[in-house]
């Protein structure tokens, strides 16, 4: 396995599930990764990795094998996106730090932003209804 999951909270709470990223278990980058702050700032903001479905905290009835894990686009006129464009820098680099070999970097906990391509079910639990799935940004 590449992750391991945590703070699955439940369906009905107020508290979005989060995934876990530990050392040696954080997934893997859908593309290559932004070299550097500017290619980041070029790419909107946004980067993918991709996570092995089974254990993933929502449920994922239409995926095989794997879900992408997305950050949504900082458009050019968003507000505080420059700090935003930092921070995810900063994130990235604690990734790649987490997927390096022998990594004793501290685990990156990432809530999930339930508002894109999720739905309940007749049941009322969460679903995820496509293989993708988006990070909640915090603030700065």
């Amino acid at each position: 396995m590449f992750f391991c999951w945590a703070g699955l909270a439940p369906a009905e709470s107020d508290v979005p599930p989060a995934v876990e990223l530990g050392p040696g278990t954080a997934g893997r980058f859908a593309t290559p990764p932004p070299s550097d702050p500017a290619a980041l700032e070029r790419a909107w903001g946004q980067f993918e990795l991709r996570l092995p479905v089974q254990g993933f905290p929502v449920a994922a009835p239409n995926c095989k094998d794997e879900i992408r894990l997305r950050w949504v686009a900082l458009t050019p006129d968003a507000t505080g996106r420059g700090a935003q464009l930092q921070a995810r820098w900063k994130l990235l680099e604690r990734i790649k730090a987490l997927q390096a070999t022998g990594s004793s970097a501290a685990p990156e906990l990432l809530a999930l932003d339930l508002r894109h391509y999720t739905r309940r079910n007749k049941a009322g639990h969460l679903q995820l209804q496509y293989c993708n799935a988006f990070v909640k940004d915090s603030a700065p």
